[in-house]
This record gives C-alpha cells, structure tokens and sequence, in this order.
C-alpha cells in the first residue's frame, strides 16, 4: 500500500471519528460491508390429509438466502410409520393410525441463526 494511500485512510477514520462514527471499521473503504441475509421461502405447503396404510412421499420447498449453509426441521416428529429427511426435504413412510389435524412447522435456518418457517396441517384418516 501506497504511503499516500495509508495517509488517506488515517485522515478518512481521524475524521470520521472526530465526526462521531463509532467504528474505524465502517469507514474502511477496503473491507466489505457484511449483511444479514435471512432466508425464506417463496412457496406455502398446503393442508394435507393422508390415509392409513397408504404411502405417501411428499417433497418440501427449498428456502433461499440466508448465510449457508441451510438447516432444515420439522416439529412435532411425524407419527409412527412417517419420517422427514431434511437433507432431501420430504416426508415419506406410510401412516399407521388415525390422527386428526396437526399443525407442522417446518423451518430453515441459516449459519448465523435467522430462521424461516411455514405452517401446515396434516391428518390421517381411516382407509375407506
């Protein structure tokens, strides 16, 4: 770095300083500002309604933004014969009792913590 250059930069954060800014780092003009980027998702999942004993496979959407890499959950846990698996973002199994209608949260979070999440209901209903 130029002996200018690094007298430019002093001057810049002496000023900003004398100014009021609270951070040398803000007014460095080489280093990146970093942002908060939050994820989200731009599909909804709609209510669902299983049956007993019939095998379902259903795929979830993919969040985006965010700070990677993305985490994916789904609460309460699926009853007995149903599972979730976040890295391929599907509920599959085939239910084995009735169950009325829960309401699930599935969600992504990102590196840093921020979280997005979606809601839907599910049922089980008896075979006919």
């Amino acid at each position: 770095m130029s002996r200018d250059v690094l007298l430019s930069m002093m001057l810049v954060a002496a000023t900003g300083l004398m100014a009021g800014c609270d951070s040398v780092g803000s007014l460095n003009p080489f280093s990146p500002d970093e942002e908060d980027l939050q994820p989200s998702f731009a599909e909804f999942v709609s209510d669902q309604t299983w049956t007993v004993g019939v095998a379902i496979h259903m795929s979830l959407p993919a969040a985006t933004g965010g700070n990677p890499p993305l985490t994916y959950r789904l609460s309460p846990e699926l009853q007995s014969g149903l599972t979730f698996d976040p890295a391929a973002r599907t509920i599959s199994g085939t239910p084995t009792a009735v169950q009325s209608a829960t309401t699930y949260v599935y969600s992504a979070t990102d590196d840093d913590a921020d979280t997005a999440s979606i809601q839907f209901q599910a049922s089980v209903v008896a075979a006919p």
